[in-house]
């Protein structure tokens, strides 16, 4: 397991990976890193507004599914994510391929973590 930290903020991969491409999004304020989908995803802020960045391909440390199937289960869902539009739903707002990683931008929503840490 590798430990690395992304403006302060600490995370942890099965392999070293660069995520410095989000710094347009601003800066890291959480990280959520052993969620079993395969993807790990960090909380965004700009100072005007935060996002959920949600990104499947990196080797997360509890997947339940591999790598390439966490991409291909993340693309496969953009459609849907879309296609769902509801005040309670939070926005997809971009989604895009990023070499071997897939990423999903979303606004926030401030609430609970569903999954079990």
């Amino acid at each position: 397991m590798i430990a690395q930290q992304i403006d302060g903020v600490s995370f942890r991969l099965n392999e070293e990976k660069d995520f410095s491409f989000f710094a347009r999004y601003g800066a890291a304020f959480c990280a959520f890193d052993a969620t079993g989908s395969g993807c790990i995803s960090f909380g965004m802020d700009d100072g005007r507004r935060k996002r959920f960045v949600k990104i499947a391909g990196a080797k997360t440390i509890r997947p339940y599914i591999g790598t390439m199937e966490a991409v291909e289960t993340l693309k496969a869902a953009m459609p849907i994510y879309a296609a769902l539009k509801h005040p309670g739903l939070i926005k997809l707002l971009e989604h895009f391929p990023l070499g071997d990683l897939y990423v999903a931008v979303f606004g926030w929503a401030e609430g609970e973590c569903l999954f079990d840490f």
